[in-house]
């Protein structure tokens, strides 16, 4: 069974000790929650996981083929992006080749007669069967359909901020 574990782990900010020798795992498909109050260390230590900061002390281990990532509390997303954009701007082979489908899709629906994007397309086509890459791109729409996300050429932009009485 693939296992992340935590051995150890300490850091402090300033003269704060945010967490002192903490030590657990998580075993292949257990769900954790963190919870904690403002300033307690929650941010720092899900980029500790992540690999974005070093601790003080201790180790992260993880399986090889697992990629830990967390969605920071601000947003760090260029503005201009459609809301596809932003849900394909992962670095992953699949999401990569989704992303290559869809760009080439459009520039195809924009300009059909072009045997130049006619070649990419079947190229685009191509990656998306190595990669088995179809579902992804037909999940995403759905999800995001479910969120009320219909129009995933929006810029995403213009969602921020938006009520949380109903949908998007």
């Amino acid at each position: 069974m693939k296992e992340w574990k935590i051995e150890g782990l300490t850091h402090s900010y300033g003269i704060k000790t945010l967490f002192d020798s903490i030590s657990f795992s998580v075993q292949e498909n257990q769900r954790i929650g963190l919870i904690g109050v403002n300033g307690t260390g929650k941010t720092t230590f899900l980029r500790i996981v992540a690999g974005e900061v070093q601790p003080d002390e201790g180790d992260v281990t993880k399986p090889g083929e697992f990629e830990i990532g967390y969605l920071s509390q601000k947003s760090e997303l260029a503005a201009e992006k459609t809301v596809l954009e932003v849900v394909f701007d992962g670095d992953s082979p699949i999401v990569q080749a989704a992303r290559h489908y869809e760009e080439v899709l459009k520039q195809l629906s924009e300009n059909p007669m072009n045997e130049k994007v006619q070649r990419s397309f079947t190229e685009a086509e191509k990656r998306m069967n190595q990669e088995d890459a179809w579902n992804v791109s037909a999940r995403a729409k759905a999800i995001l359909n479910k969120l009320g996300l219909t129009d995933t050429e929006k810029k995403y932009q213009s969602y921020q901020g938006a009520s949380r009485k109903g949908p998007l």
